[in-house]
């Protein structure tokens, strides 16, 4: 059992990691995300870079060919009228993995490029 600060109470309270997590994150007075010291990159300045962006743009290429082949699949169960295909990501940061994931369509599958809508989900 953890205490949560966040309400007062005399007795101690259920905190699940999910609220813990979110504590954590983005708490208005204590959150990692909140104070804005955090910087996302690729410079040495940075607070951290992901493995996607430590990888451009071929890791962005990677996932776009893989998006492709199960474009193609998922297409062979479908009508015949090219469908709508949503990419979603979550916690993308400045975009860097959409920018090279899309590139990557637009040379390489442009039929799937010209489908694509990209969702992205960012919090921080």
């Amino acid at each position: 059992r953890l205490s949560c600060s966040r309400r007062a109470t005399a007795r101690p309270m259920e905190y699940s990691f999910h609220q813990f997590m979110e504590d954590s994150l983005h708490h208005e007075v204590w959150g990692y995300y909140v104070d804005g010291r955090v910087h996302f990159g690729e410079g040495k300045a940075d607070d951290f870079t992901t493995f996607p962006v430590s990888m451009r743009p071929c890791f962005g290429q990677f996932v776009g060919e893989r998006v492709s082949t199960l474009s193609l699949a998922a297409s062979q169960s479908l009508p015949p009228a090219p469908a709508p295909f949503f990419l979603v990501e979550l916690g993308a940061g400045l975009g860097a993995l959409a920018h090279d994931i899309l590139c990557y369509l637009r040379d390489a599958r442009r039929e799937l490029y010209d489908r694509v809508t990209y969702v992205i989900g960012e919090r921080s």
